[in-house]
């Protein structure tokens, strides 16, 4: 959040000034009288809270609902998983192959000549169970939320205790830094914040 947070006084940047607190950094080199620290936790919550309300806003609602109705519209005409049974049965038809090579090998069938046929069946089949895992990893069954403000409500509810993982601190920064640079920005009042 360093960078995002405005200072009240001198209207610079505040920064991380210990591991649960940001306060001026102009104050660190003595050009701003703001001795004020806020709490990370207190600027996640006005964050999260600021997110949330915007939510309820109706001009705001209306784009997102239509939005998650296109969307929705879209999955049940193309689900992600859609081409799922094709898979499933071109990759029982390698087995079945790769069956019936073997059986070939075992009545006596000369190696040599089944090889490389029994290395492509290896790879095709390889090749399918991949694709089947990555369509089942990614596919998903659409959101039952019918309301974009109900749905994205959801999300930042469980948004903060995610920010508690460094993995997603930064990239989780790097999105509110896109958000909070979208709407003209709001300057720290200097409120007596420890």
């Amino acid at each position: 959040m360093s960078g995002l947070l405005i200072c009240g006084c001198c209207g610079k940047s505040f920064v991380k000034r210990s591991d649960t607190s940001f306060g001026c950094a102009e104050r660190i080199k003595g050009c701003c009288d703001n001795k004020v620290y806020i709490r990370q936790d207190e600027i996640e919550t006005r964050v999260f809270k600021a997110l949330q309300e915007a939510l309820v806003l109706d001009a705001f609602s209306e784009v997102f609902d239509t939005a998650l109705q296109d969307a929705l519209g879209q999955l049940r005409k193309n689900p992600p998983d859609q081409e799922l049974p094709a898979l499933v049965a071109a990759l029982d038809g390698i087995e079945l192959s790769i069956k019936n090579l073997v059986r070939s090998l075992e009545n006596g069938a000369p190696y040599a000549n089944l090889k490389p046929r029994m290395e492509e069946m290896g790879s095709q089949k390889l090749a399918l169970k991949n694709k089947i895992i990555a369509i089942a990893k990614t596919a998903t069954a659409p959101p039952a939320a019918s309301k974009a403000s109900t749905a994205l409500s959801y999300v930042l509810e469980r948004i903060l205790p995610l920010l508690k993982e460094p993995d997603w601190v930064h990239l989780a920064n790097e999105h509110l830094a896109n958000l909070v640079r979208r709407p003209p920005s709001h300057q720290i009042q200097k409120t007596q914040s420890t």
